[in-house]
């Protein structure tokens, strides 16, 4: 039987009808990463509401660690720790992102972040009105 390959589009001989590849390296290419059905850009939201992006080779890195990397123009130190202020682990608007070092983690809770961007956001409030 005379098929067409789904990817390279060759014609290719078989006897199989369910067979849609004219080899394995079409059909691995065919259907992963981007190529793949069920892709959905490369991100991946996990259970504890953290979002993770595919950086290539497999591999993937949180969301807001890559937001503060490109918004510094440099690779996080693995002693610096990111904060969502208003506690929604998904927001990853530069806004609402800390960057702490991992020594000062245990003095500067979420909380007290917070109450300081709370402190901001009045101050600029009563600069408006």
């Amino acid at each position: 039987m005379k098929k067409r390959c789904l990817f390279c589009e060759k014609e290719f001989f078989t006897y199989k009808k369910e067979q849609k590849f004219c080899n394995n390296k079409c059909k691995d290419f065919y259907q992963s990463g981007k190529n793949h059905y069920n892709w959905k850009g490369g991100k991946h939201q996990r259970k504890d509401g953290y979002t993770l992006i595919s950086v290539g080779n497999g591999k993937r890195n949180f969301e807001h660690r890559l937001i503060i990397e490109r918004f510094l123009g440099r690779k996080l130190k693995s002693t610096e720790q990111i904060h969502h202020l208003n506690g929604i682990r998904d927001d990853n608007r530069i806004e609402n992102l800390a960057l702490l070092d991992s020594s000062k983690h245990e003095r500067n809770t979420l909380v007290k972040l917070q109450a300081e961007r709370i402190r901001e956001l009045e101050g600029v409030i009563r600069v408006v009105s």
